[in-house]
Parts: structure tokens; sequence; C-alpha cells
């Protein structure tokens, strides 16, 4: 079965304690992740995470994660 969603892709910097900041600042606003995964970028200095909300809670997660800066 194939299922297609929309997602948040986002740039993080390749170090410690980056994921665990937007997840924070997703679960302050009450947002559920359903699914993250993560994949390499062209920059050695940074990685490319792709995340997965709720449909009812996308354009919430957008303005969430843009006033954010990712």
């Amino acid at each position: 079965m194939v299922v297609e969603s929309e997602v948040f892709e986002i740039t993080l910097l390749n170090k410690p304690g980056q994921l665990k900041k937007v997840s924070d600042i997703l679960s302050q606003k009450r947002l559920n992740i359903e699914f993250i995964y993560q994949r390499a970028s062209e920059d050695r200095g940074s990685s490319k995470v792709i995340i997965k909300v709720n449909d009812n809670y996308k354009s919430k997660a957008r303005d969430v994660l843009e006033d954010a800066k990712f």
C-alpha cells in the first residue's frame, strides 16, 4: 500500500540536541509528530529532517516552525 502525505522538510545543524529543540517546540504547542525521518544533506554540517503532523494541524505546525526559524 502506498500513502501520500504532506510533510515538512527542515534543515538542522548536524550536532546533538537539534532534533530535541524541534520536538520540544512542537510539544509545547501540543502538536504530535506522526512520523519523522532524516536524510543526508549536501552540506556535511547540516541534515534534512522530514516531519509529519496530523493533517488537521499542519497549518498550525507550519506557523510554529516558521516562527522558530526552522
